[in-house]
């Protein structure tokens, strides 16, 4: 009994001492788990829940809104003129393009012209013997052999037609902005359509009189070589195949009918297309160059 008594009463001491480790540990534990809610719940006091959940005033949805709208409508102003100055640049292109082109259709022009009055010139003769019935004089039934070939020689127009069809096809003509240049052309291709279909004409009134001719005059008296003015020699003894009146009277009409078509709207048409060419380049290096 003495023992127990002597037990607990240095348990008691002990529990009494103010240096007890086991105190001290609870102490620590119970701060170390008060502390982060404590942390919290200070950001809590120093949050400021009115900066999150107060709406917009009208006014601020009113310059956002001003501001897009204005990034929109300048962007699409560049664009408009960066398209603008893009389709100024490609209408001169196309101008400086199309007067290279009218050069080159003065050449053709006057070479046909040429050929125009060749063969105008060999018909007028042709006919002139014809009429006058020297099919059967040697040197003058030479000469109709010769005119035979000139008369009716083959010829071939065509306008360059290399800018004319871009501006045609790919609406090339809508970035040409000067109306003088514009109609000008318009002028030049009506025009120059007019004459594709007075050459269609005329092609067939020359295949017609050639045909007739295949009746009259024998190609064997052709020769090969030239003379000095570049015609076809003919035999001395050449003559024709045939004599008859009717058929030597309408070889002379289709040689008339082709003649006239080729002196009047054909060739005024050429001379008229030319000058028109002339003018156009003119006018194309004023405004354009």
């Amino acid at each position: 009994m003495a023992d127990n008594t002597d037990k607990e009463q240095l348990d008691n001491e002990t529990n009494s001492l103010p240096g007890n480790p086991s105190d001290e540990i609870i102490l620590v534990n119970e701060t170390e788990t008060i502390n982060p809610i404590q942390e919290i719940e200070n950001m809590e006091v120093h949050h400021h829940p009115d900066l999150h959940h107060k709406p917009k005033q009208w006014k601020e949805y009113f310059l956002e809104f001003l501001m897009i709208f204005l990034a929109v409508t300048l962007g699409f102003f560049a664009e408009n003129i960066r398209e603008h100055f893009t389709d100024i640049r490609k209408g001169n292109e196309y101008a400086i393009s199309y007067k290279e082109d009218l050069i080159k259709d003065t050449s053709i022009i006057q070479t046909t012209i040429s050929i125009l009055n060749r063969d105008i010139a060999g018909s007028d003769s042709l006919n002139y013997y014809l009429e006058n019935e020297r099919t059967k004089v040697a040197n003058d039934l030479r000469k109709i052999y010769q005119f035979n070939l000139s008369a009716l020689g083959g010829f071939s127009f065509k306008l360059t037609d290399r800018t004319a069809s871009q501006l045609k096809n790919s609406g090339g003509m809508l970035l040409l902005t000067n109306k003088k240049v514009v109609n000008a052309i318009l002028d030049y291709w009506e025009n120059g359509t007019i004459l594709e279909g007075i050459q269609t004409g005329a092609a067939i009134m020359r295949q017609q009189a050639r045909e007739k001719t295949y009746l009259i005059f024998d190609n064997k008296y052709y020769s090969a070589n030239s003379d000095t003015l570049g015609r076809r020699a003919v035999s001395p003894d050449a003559h024709l195949m045939n004599y008859n009146y009717l058929q030597l009277a309408e070889l002379r009409n289709r040689l008339n009918h082709f003649r006239n078509t080729l002196k009047g709207p054909f060739l005024k048409g050429l001379l008229n297309q030319k000058m028109q060419a002339v003018q156009l380049i003119k006018l194309i290096e004023t405004e354009y160059e």
